[in-house]
């Protein structure tokens, strides 16, 4: 019976390890494919460029963070549990970092990007179950809530809600105070792009709408000779010279 349940420890053991493993590699492959955060993981990514510390050193004293929440929620520094959540915020610590050194990702390739971002949450959320599933030792983020929860009384998934947000808000702040870029996608880049040009082109509207419907009236004119007329050389030409002027007349303004 002993042996027994001794074999079911330590398969409980392994899975939990396998688990950490999982969501530390979860963790490396959204950051590394920039095209987002987890909002537990968005503060120890901000604080990687204001700290010269590792993001899985961050990530541990984040976790750290969270466990002295809960010793003052509980009022007391003797609980096991959160000790052992100690030991699990080194833990997942130390292999983020590991991960973080070993995987390269191209990210001028968007393809990579998005399969990188999908194998995230993929492997994210089995490291999760198999956390959850055998029961040992919560991660200190869920702790947190779980403790709020039980204070006020409000359901679990409410609160974690807030708490993401508050984490996510948190890193936006410490983002402006130290004038820290913020990271964006290709994705963003391609919509601020594109913000750009309509704010340029409203700018220059007014400018260009005499250029333009002048061009406009004899591009479609030269369009009308054609059709209507025999092409000529000299006509052809004409309706290229109109409408080359037209595209460089408009490129001086870009400029």
């Amino acid at each position: 019976m002993e042996k027994k349940n001794e074999e079911l420890t330590a398969k409980r053991i392994l899975i939990y390890i396998i688990g950490i493993l999982f969501v530390s590699l979860g963790v490396v492959l959204c950051k590394k494919c920039g095209m987002g955060i987890s909002p537990l993981s968005s503060i120890p990514l901000v604080m990687s460029d204001i700290v010269p510390l590792t993001f899985g050193s961050l990530t541990t004293l984040f976790h750290f963070v969270n466990i002295m929440i809960q010793m003052v929620l509980i009022r007391t520094i003797g609980e096991p549990k959160l000790w052992l959540q100690t030991l699990f915020a080194f833990v997942l610590g130390w292999v983020i970092d590991v991960f973080n050194h070993f995987i390269l990702i191209d990210n001028s390739v968007m393809l990579y990007r998005i399969l990188a971002l999908l194998f995230s949450i993929f492997f994210t959320a089995l490291g999760m179950v198999c956390i959850l599933d055998v029961d040992l030792i919560q991660n200190p983020p869920d702790g947190t809530v779980k403790q709020i929860s039980m204070l006020s009384g409000w359901e679990f998934g409410t609160v974690k809600i807030i708490y993401d947000v508050v984490c996510v808000l948190v890193s936006v702040l410490l983002s402006l105070v130290f004038c820290i870029e913020l990271r964006d996608s290709e994705l963003q880049r391609l919509l601020r792009r594109s913000l750009w040009e309509e704010q340029f082109i409203g700018l220059r509207l007014f400018e260009l709408k005499e250029i333009v419907v002048d061009d406009i009236k004899k591009f479609r004119r030269g369009c009308s000779i054609i059709y209507k007329e025999d092409m000529g050389i000299g006509k052809e030409k004409e309706h290229g010279n109109v409408f080359e002027s037209w595209e460089q007349r408009i490129y001086q303004y870009q400029k």
